[in-house]
Protein backbone atom coordinates (compact mmCIF):
# COMPACT_ATOMS: atom_id res chain seq x y z
CA UNK A 1 0.00 0.00 0.00
CA UNK A 2 0.83 3.33 -0.32
CA UNK A 3 0.32 6.52 1.44
CA UNK A 4 0.23 9.98 0.00
CA UNK A 5 1.20 12.44 2.66
CA UNK A 6 -0.01 16.09 1.55
CA UNK A 7 0.57 19.46 3.57
CA UNK A 8 -1.89 21.35 3.22
CA UNK A 9 -2.00 24.84 0.86
CA UNK A 10 -0.45 28.18 1.46
CA UNK A 11 -2.70 30.13 4.58
CA UNK A 12 -2.97 33.53 5.63
CA UNK A 13 -0.86 32.50 8.80
CA UNK A 14 1.81 30.88 7.03
CA UNK A 15 2.48 34.21 4.93
CA UNK A 16 2.63 36.30 7.88
CA UNK A 17 4.49 33.85 9.84
CA UNK A 18 1.82 33.26 12.70
CA UNK A 19 2.02 30.10 15.15
CA UNK A 20 -0.96 28.15 14.37
CA UNK A 21 -0.98 24.97 15.77
CA UNK A 22 -4.51 24.17 16.61
CA UNK A 23 -6.09 27.41 15.28
CA UNK A 24 -7.81 26.83 12.42
CA UNK A 25 -6.06 28.69 9.67
CA UNK A 26 -7.52 30.22 6.61
CA UNK A 27 -6.02 29.78 2.79
CA UNK A 28 -4.49 32.34 0.59
CA UNK A 29 -5.54 32.12 -3.21
CA UNK A 30 -2.58 30.50 -4.05
CA UNK A 31 -2.96 28.18 -1.46
CA UNK A 32 -6.47 27.09 -2.76
CA UNK A 33 -4.62 27.00 -6.17
CA UNK A 34 -1.93 25.00 -4.48
CA UNK A 35 -4.60 22.14 -3.25
CA UNK A 36 -6.60 21.75 -6.59
CA UNK A 37 -3.09 20.94 -8.51
CA UNK A 38 -2.68 18.23 -5.74
CA UNK A 39 -6.04 16.86 -6.06
CA UNK A 40 -5.38 16.92 -9.98
CA UNK A 41 -1.79 14.85 -9.70
CA UNK A 42 -3.60 12.49 -7.43
CA UNK A 43 -6.94 11.82 -9.69
CA UNK A 44 -5.68 9.05 -11.49
CA UNK A 45 -4.20 7.09 -8.55
CA UNK A 46 -6.31 4.26 -7.59
CA UNK A 47 -7.83 5.17 -3.31
CA UNK A 48 -10.71 5.20 -1.75
CA UNK A 49 -9.91 6.85 1.17
CA UNK A 50 -8.55 10.25 2.21
CA UNK A 51 -8.08 11.46 6.11
CA UNK A 52 -7.21 14.61 7.38
CA UNK A 53 -7.17 16.60 9.95
CA UNK A 54 -10.00 18.20 11.22
CA UNK A 55 -8.56 21.80 11.36
CA UNK A 56 -9.83 24.33 8.77
CA UNK A 57 -6.75 24.75 6.89
CA UNK A 58 -6.53 20.98 6.18
CA UNK A 59 -10.29 20.41 5.45
CA UNK A 60 -10.52 23.35 3.37
CA UNK A 61 -7.21 21.81 0.92
CA UNK A 62 -9.17 18.36 1.19
CA UNK A 63 -12.12 20.09 -0.22
CA UNK A 64 -10.42 21.62 -3.38
CA UNK A 65 -8.77 18.45 -3.64
CA UNK A 66 -11.57 16.46 -4.01
CA UNK A 67 -13.04 18.36 -6.60
CA UNK A 68 -10.58 16.18 -8.79
CA UNK A 69 -11.88 12.87 -6.46
CA UNK A 70 -15.23 12.82 -6.35
CA UNK A 71 -15.73 9.33 -5.07
CA UNK A 72 -13.15 9.54 -2.50
CA UNK A 73 -14.40 8.72 1.21
CA UNK A 74 -12.87 11.45 3.02
CA UNK A 75 -12.35 11.07 7.15
CA UNK A 76 -11.58 13.91 9.52
CA UNK A 77 -9.53 13.00 12.44
CA UNK A 78 -8.08 15.56 15.72
CA UNK A 79 -5.12 12.93 15.48
CA UNK A 80 -3.70 14.47 12.14
CA UNK A 81 -3.86 18.06 13.87
CA UNK A 82 -0.60 20.27 14.26
CA UNK A 83 0.97 20.17 17.47
CA UNK A 84 -1.14 22.38 20.06
CA UNK A 85 1.26 24.94 21.02
CA UNK A 86 -0.78 26.48 23.86
CA UNK A 87 -0.52 30.65 24.68
CA UNK A 88 2.09 30.82 21.58
CA UNK A 89 -0.98 30.02 19.62
CA UNK A 90 -1.90 33.02 17.21
CA UNK A 91 1.74 34.24 17.97
CA UNK A 92 4.39 35.40 15.56
CA UNK A 93 6.98 33.25 14.86
CA UNK A 94 9.91 35.66 15.99
CA UNK A 95 8.05 35.74 19.53
CA UNK A 96 8.57 32.25 20.00
CA UNK A 97 12.52 32.23 18.97
CA UNK A 98 12.67 34.82 22.04
CA UNK A 99 11.01 32.67 24.87
CA UNK A 100 13.83 29.92 23.42
CA UNK A 101 16.40 32.55 24.11
CA UNK A 102 14.88 33.26 27.43
CA UNK A 103 14.56 29.61 29.25
CA UNK A 104 17.78 28.54 27.40
CA UNK A 105 15.86 25.72 25.26
CA UNK A 106 16.47 24.21 21.85
CA UNK A 107 12.79 24.23 19.30
CA UNK A 108 13.02 20.51 19.39
CA UNK A 109 12.64 20.55 23.53
CA UNK A 110 10.25 23.38 24.79
CA UNK A 111 6.83 23.14 25.82
CA UNK A 112 5.12 26.27 26.12
CA UNK A 113 2.29 26.73 28.87
CA UNK A 114 -0.52 25.16 28.16
CA UNK A 115 1.12 23.44 24.94
CA UNK A 116 1.35 19.49 24.33
CA UNK A 117 3.92 17.59 25.31
CA UNK A 118 6.54 16.56 22.04
CA UNK A 119 6.23 13.07 24.00
CA UNK A 120 2.37 13.32 23.83
CA UNK A 121 2.16 14.65 20.09
CA UNK A 122 4.86 11.93 18.68
CA UNK A 123 2.69 9.22 20.16
CA UNK A 124 -0.30 10.33 18.84
CA UNK A 125 0.21 11.26 15.28
CA UNK A 126 2.10 7.88 14.98
CA UNK A 127 -0.69 5.82 16.64
CA UNK A 128 -2.87 7.37 13.84
CA UNK A 129 -0.54 6.85 10.99
CA UNK A 130 -0.39 2.61 12.45
CA UNK A 131 -4.34 2.35 12.23
CA UNK A 132 -4.87 3.72 9.10
CA UNK A 133 -2.44 1.65 7.69
CA UNK A 134 -4.02 -1.54 9.56
CA UNK A 135 -7.22 -0.98 9.11
CA UNK A 136 -6.82 -0.55 4.96
CA UNK A 137 -3.68 -2.43 4.50
CA UNK A 138 -5.55 -4.21 1.67
CA UNK A 139 -5.76 -1.27 0.01
CA UNK A 140 -3.56 0.03 -2.93
CA UNK A 141 -3.56 3.48 -1.42
CA UNK A 142 -4.58 6.05 1.33
CA UNK A 143 -4.12 9.79 1.23
CA UNK A 144 -3.73 11.87 4.60
CA UNK A 145 -3.95 15.74 4.72
CA UNK A 146 -2.46 17.42 7.58
CA UNK A 147 0.20 19.80 8.67
CA UNK A 148 3.95 20.31 8.54
CA UNK A 149 4.60 19.49 11.75
CA UNK A 150 3.35 16.64 11.44
CA UNK A 151 4.40 15.42 7.85
CA UNK A 152 8.34 16.70 8.89
CA UNK A 153 8.37 14.62 11.58
CA UNK A 154 6.79 11.35 10.18
CA UNK A 155 9.14 11.55 7.01
CA UNK A 156 12.12 12.57 9.34
CA UNK A 157 11.53 10.11 11.60
CA UNK A 158 10.98 7.13 9.15
CA UNK A 159 13.87 8.15 7.28
CA UNK A 160 15.98 7.73 10.20
CA UNK A 161 16.61 10.77 11.34
CA UNK A 162 16.82 12.21 15.65
CA UNK A 163 13.67 14.12 16.40
CA UNK A 164 15.33 17.51 16.07
CA UNK A 165 16.30 16.82 12.58
CA UNK A 166 12.84 15.29 11.29
CA UNK A 167 11.27 18.60 12.74
CA UNK A 168 13.75 20.61 10.47
CA UNK A 169 12.68 18.92 7.06
CA UNK A 170 11.65 21.05 4.57
CA UNK A 171 8.03 20.60 3.97
CA UNK A 172 6.61 23.02 0.98
CA UNK A 173 2.68 23.81 1.23
CA UNK A 174 0.96 21.39 -0.87
CA UNK A 175 3.97 18.92 -1.34
CA UNK A 176 3.49 15.57 -1.90
CA UNK A 177 5.39 12.65 0.10
CA UNK A 178 4.77 8.87 -0.66
CA UNK A 179 5.25 6.28 1.74
CA UNK A 180 5.39 2.68 1.32
CA UNK A 181 3.60 0.04 3.53
CA UNK A 182 4.96 -3.65 3.49
CA UNK A 183 3.45 -5.51 6.54
CA UNK A 184 5.12 -3.41 9.43
CA UNK A 185 7.67 -1.87 7.15
CA UNK A 186 7.40 1.35 5.97
CA UNK A 187 9.78 3.40 3.82
CA UNK A 188 10.15 6.65 2.07
CA UNK A 189 9.45 6.52 -1.56
CA UNK A 190 9.21 10.58 -2.48
CA UNK A 191 9.72 13.70 0.03
CA UNK A 192 8.32 17.36 -0.43
CA UNK A 193 7.13 16.64 -4.08
CA UNK A 194 6.16 19.91 -5.90
CA UNK A 195 6.39 19.12 -9.43
CA UNK A 196 2.54 19.26 -9.54
CA UNK A 197 2.87 23.14 -8.22
CA UNK A 198 3.48 24.46 -11.94
CA UNK A 199 5.58 27.49 -10.30
CA UNK A 200 3.03 28.12 -7.91
CA UNK A 201 4.89 27.34 -4.93
CA UNK A 202 4.93 29.44 -1.80
CA UNK A 203 7.60 32.26 -2.45
CA UNK A 204 8.60 32.14 1.28
CA UNK A 205 9.84 29.02 3.67
CA UNK A 206 7.58 29.37 6.59
CA UNK A 207 7.32 27.88 9.97
CA UNK A 208 5.52 24.35 10.09
CA UNK A 209 3.70 25.45 13.11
Amino acid sequence: MKIFLIRHGETVDNVSGRIQGWSGGTLTSRGVMQARLVGEYLKNIPCSYLYTSDLRRCTQTTEQMVRSLPNIIVQKTLLLRERNWGIMQGKMYPDLVKLLQKHHQAYHVYTPSKAEPWEQFLKRIFVCLKNIIKKHQKESAVIIVTSGGVSSVLIGMLLGKKFKNALALKQTQACINILNCAGRKITVEKKNYTGHLLGIKSKRRTPYI
